[in-house]
């Protein structure tokens, strides 16, 4: 599998929040009624806008220019929304 991997852009917000949700969803399902994840999806666009100030990451992409996960390491966000 070809992988890139490149820092990540304020454009690349969304598809960062939309592969976090994808994730949860699939990964607490045993934890988090299907409800809780459902009242989520109508916030994305705003998760979306607020990312795009904390991209300091590392995004791997696939050849087909799909996401694959990121790196992320910084300060704790004690008093940051984000």
């Amino acid at each position: 599998m070809d992988i890139q991997l490149r820092q990540a852009t304020p454009e690349d917000a969304e598809a960062v929040v939309l592969m976090q949700t994808q994730a949860h969803e699939e990964c607490y399902p045993h934890l988090l009624s299907v409800e809780f994840f459902r009242r989520l999806r109508p916030s994305i666009r705003e998760r979306v806008e607020r990312r795009r100030a904390f991209l300091a990451r590392i995004l791997a992409w696939d050849a087909n220019n799909h996401l694959l996960g990121y790196a992320d390491a910084g300060p704790g966000r004690e008093g940051r929304e984000g």
